[in-house]
């Protein structure tokens, strides 16, 4: 018969285990926005997870912009705040606890100062991101596919 002490080890180093793969699941880390409109890289964002909850932050512009650019049409809080270092991407969950599948959230488009729903899924190498911003409904939005950076 196992000692308690081997049994606790072996389920501490599973729970280990098992943490590491999800920390290694999740999203977080830096990744390049692609536009849907043109196919060419768009931007950086910094993407955490803050208390379970997923969030995204533009880092660097990719098209030349002034990184001092102010987010004009968009409202509350935002307006007139550079749009460099600016939250986008806010209140993700976690479908159903898979950390490669979110939902839930909110997307800010600092063109247009409008702020959609969202949901992302990350593919299986964690390469990619899909990010669908929509109104109302999924079938009613555009879809973006971001690149892990690093």
């Amino acid at each position: 018969m196992a000692k308690p002490g081997i049994i606790a080890l072996l389920a501490a180093t599973f729970a280990v285990i098992a943490s590491s793969a999800a920390v290694a699941a999740s999203p977080a880390g830096s990744w390049e926005i692609i536009s849907d409109a043109d196919g060419k890289p768009r931007a950086l964002i910094e993407l955490s997870v803050v208390g379970g909850v997923l969030q995204g932050v533009l880092t660097k512009s990719l098209r030349g912009e002034d990184p001092n650019k102010l987010c004009v049409p968009c409202k509350g809080a935002q307006h007139n705040q550079r749009i460099i270092g600016m939250r986008v991407l806010w209140g993700l969950t976690p479908v159903s606890g898979d950390l490669s599948n979110w939902q839930g959230g909110q997307i800010l488009d600092p063109d247009s100062g409008n702020v959609y729903s969202a949901k992302l899924s990350e593919s299986a190498d964690g390469k990619t991101i899909t990010m669908r911003g929509f109104i109302g409904i999924s079938l009613l939005g555009r879809t973006q596919i971001w690149h892990r950076v690093g």
